[in-house]
């Protein structure tokens, strides 16, 4: 702070500010006034004032970095937690908030966390970073039909065969089940192997497989048949030909 300079007519027997030069003063706005009193006790007083502005942002001590998880069993998704967020600023930090919370359950996919700090000259800092949860846990198969075996069905060289689906189960929700034959589906007489695989959102798979064998039991029938017949040997010989 400059020094003032005063005089009088006569003497001036005390001058100074209520502030003294090289003070620290805190942020915010201060009146400094000077008063000069002469030897006969007049006295005059000057002032201005002097503005501290905090342009200091504050700032995340311990920043966390991207997280990458596998989701929880039988759960599609995954609780990630992070260390205590330590923040600092040159005067105070007045508010601190995170739009997700170190413990909380994250989905399946990529979650963009933010965190903002504010001090209380309204200077802001803010911090964010991804967390991934990556499904690992594959689909299931339940209640698939064991081998079966079966005869042709009567004047056909195989058989209509029926049984039950499986069911499927995720930790996510939509998984697809396919096969390559469905029931009620014909089979040939033979051995086919039925296999059922089941895909979940995240394109894991799982399957599993059943024997159908049909066989051949019914005995060939003559359409036609000769009729006996009686002939006379040939003239002449002990024998005849005979055509049918």
């Amino acid at each position: 702070i400059l020094q003032l300079s005063e005089s009088d007519n006569c003497s001036i027997a005390s001058s100074g500010a209520d502030i003294s030069s090289g003070a620290s003063l805190s942020t915010g706005m201060h009146t400094i006034t000077y008063t000069a009193t002469d030897g006969a006790g007049n006295t005059s007083t000057s002032s201005f004032t002097v503005t501290i502005l905090d342009d200091e942002d504050p700032e995340f001590l311990n920043p966390p970095a991207s997280i990458a998880v596998e989701t929880d069993l039988d759960h599609c998704g995954a609780v990630v937690s992070w260390d205590p967020v330590q923040v600092s600023d040159n005067c105070e930090i007045i508010s601190s908030t995170s739009s997700h919370g170190s413990g909380e359950m994250f989905p399946k996919g990529d979650t963009l966390v933010t965190m903002t700090i504010l001090d209380n000259s309204n200077n802001q800092s803010t911090h964010s970073f991804t967390v991934t949860v990556t499904d690992t846990q594959a689909p299931t198969l339940s209640g698939l039909s064991g081998n079966i075996s079966s005869t042709a069905d009567l004047g056909m060289c195989g058989a209509i065969i029926s049984w039950d689906p499986p069911t499927t189960s995720d930790n996510c929700p939509g998984e697809m089940l396919s096969s390559n034959n469905d029931p009620g589906d014909f089979f040939a007489v033979g051995s086919h192997t039925v296999t059922y695989t089941v895909m979940d959102s995240s394109g894991l798979t799982l399957s599993g497989s059943f024997e159908v064998t049909v066989t051949d039991d019914e005995a060939p029938i003559f359409q036609t048949a000769p009729s006996s017949q009686t002939l006379s040997a040939d003239l002449g010989a002990c024998s005849t030909s005979l055509m049918w």
